[in-house]
């Protein structure tokens, strides 16, 4: 049972109160070690992937010292991250 109310969280007062990491730090949960309950969890956001230069619509990609690049030589699009 999660802790959707107050009333749900001020049952757990006093309990053993952990935050986890699952998976390969896709979720992190805060548990009741007392209880084996999960009070809230949160999933890992989904990265955003541009596929394409916003300019040529080419493909863009990854450069050795960070950042993107259109694959296009006549372009010149580079973006750092």
């Amino acid at each position: 049972m999660a802790a959707h109310t107050y009333k749900d969280l001020l049952a757990h007062v006093g309990h053993k109160i952990e935050c986890v990491v699952y998976g390969d730090n896709d979720n992190v949960a805060v548990e009741c070690v007392t209880c084996g309950v999960v009070l809230k969890d949160f999933d890992k956001p989904a990265p955003v992937i541009i596929d394409l230069c916003p300019i040529c619509k080419s493909q863009l990609i990854d450069t050795p010292k960070g950042g993107i690049k259109c694959s296009s030589s006549r372009c010149g699009y580079w973006f750092c991250y």
